[in-house]
């Protein structure tokens, strides 16, 4: 039966608990990666083959490291693209812990888009196993009082958010890098187009607050750079404020003095599909970074301020200042010392940028 006491501690869980969980798209039976007991029950209950493998849910990428699972620099960048969210990547078991689940040496590995759930795997200490509600050959359950009536007896605890957002209940996509291509294994919500047209051009968003003075001016160098440095990349900007407005007359002008066109640019307001798109987001201020991370969930692990930025890549070099102010309704003077900031920051970055 299920637990019916609010579970405030997730730590004191027992390990070998069955629990049901929801990862943000669709709800799911899991249990402790390492605990043969528990995985057992899970195979048992789907009529699973229990050496089929399974997908394996960390809090964060810090785990990656910690569990010595093997990746490298590609498959890093399109895991922090699309993570957290529901793109599973096939990874090297680097020291055979999770043997007992791999495939000839290899994990299938996730963070859960769900806050709560991340939460919940970090509390518990261990990361977990996710599979779908059903026995092998049926559909998945997505309905809960389904899964309620039907497998109340799988569980042993329900670990659910306070709301759950309901969303279309399309599984991950399952990719894996080999050699010669990134093989998708199982294309699910992440179109598959997507994933490698960021792999191949590597999308580089600039943010500011209304996205017509500092950003375009990021936006319209690093282009130029683009071209000069004959580099993969895309690029783009954006702003918290409605789309529609047009670039100040300063930031124009002053790219204009550097030989850059950009009076035709538009504001862009920020959205969900410009930041899945995004594989890497710089913004101006660290409120700029803190608001879009906490907008956009998915941006946590590749949204920087384009100081930070800077300051990881030459630690010896690393300035105090955190934010490039905005010279909005100052002077032209002020929006030159804003541009020869930018562009000094851009000049020494550009060749740290990953592809």
């Amino acid at each position: 039966m299920f637990n019916k006491k609010e579970i405030k501690d997730f730590g004191n869980i027992e390990k070998d608990s069955v629990f049901l969980h929801y990862t943000g798209n669709m709800f799911g039976i899991g249990c402790s990666a390492f605990n043969l007991k528990a995985i057992k029950r899970v195979s048992s209950y789907k009529k699973r083959d229990f050496n089929k493998g399974y997908i394996v849910l960390l809090p964060d990428i810090t785990w990656i490291k910690k569990y010595s699972i093997i990746m490298d620099s590609d498959e890093e960048r399109i895991f922090r693209q699309f993570s957290p969210g529901n793109l599973t990547m096939i990874l090297r078991d680097g020291k055979n812990l999770f043997e007992h689940i791999s495939q000839n040496g290899k994990i299938a590995v996730r963070i859960p888009e769900d806050a709560f759930l991340r939460n919940f795997i970090r509390d518990f200490g261990e990361p977990i196993i996710s599979t779908s509600v059903n026995t092998a050959g049926e559909s998945p359950l997505t309905n809960l009082k389904k899964i309620k009536s039907t497998y109340a007896h799988w569980f042993d605890h329900l670990i659910l958010p306070p709301k759950i957002e309901k969303k279309s209940p399309i599984p991950s996509t399952i990719i894996e890098f080999t050699p010669d291509e990134i093989k998708c294994i199982r294309e699910g919500s992440i179109p598959m187009k997507q994933i490698e047209n960021a792999y191949l051009h590597p999308m580089i968003t600039f943010v500011c607050t209304a996205n017509i003075c500092r950003s375009p001016m990021a936006e319209y160098y690093f282009k130029k750079l683009i071209y000069i440095k004959k580099l993969p990349f895309e690029t783009m900007s954006a702003g918290f404020l409605n789309s529609g407005n047009r670039i100040s007359e300063n930031s124009m002008l002053v790219l204009k003095e550097n030989g850059i066109e950009a009076e035709n640019h538009l504001s862009t307001q920020l959205n969900s599909a410009i930041v899945t798109d995004s594989q890497l987001i710089l913004t101006m201020t660290q409120n700029h970074k803190e608001t879009l991370i906490d907008y956009f969930p998915n941006s946590l692990y590749k949204t920087y301020t384009l100081i930070e930025y800077y300051n990881m890549h030459y630690p010896n070099d690393k300035w105090e200042i955190k934010d490039i102010e905005d010279p909005f309704t100052m002077s032209i003077e002020k929006y030159r010392e804003t541009f020869k900031l930018i562009k000094f920051l851009l000049d020494k970055i550009v060749d740290k940028i990953p592809y």
